[in-house]
């Protein structure tokens, strides 16, 4: 949990968005698993944003999902 919000807090002028939150917690969480379970967790498929124009506190160009 410290990691998965540990990246999440990087970004700390970045409000306000669940999708890019989860995204983070998710490849964190994956990039764990291999020392932590005994089958890891994949996390590897590109995700790219559409919602950013219905997000006004929008980081845009810096945020990892749009870049």
């Amino acid at each position: 949990t410290h990691a998965c919000l540990g990246d999440i807090a990087a970004f700390e002028s970045a409000a306000r968005c669940c999708q890019r939150d989860c995204w983070l917690a998710l490849r964190r969480a994956a990039a764990l698993s291999t020392d932590l379970l005994p089958v890891p967790l994949k996390a590897g498929m590109p995700l790219t944003c559409r919602q950013y124009r219905a997000n006004p506190s929008c980081m845009g160009k810096e945020c990892p999902l749009r870049g």
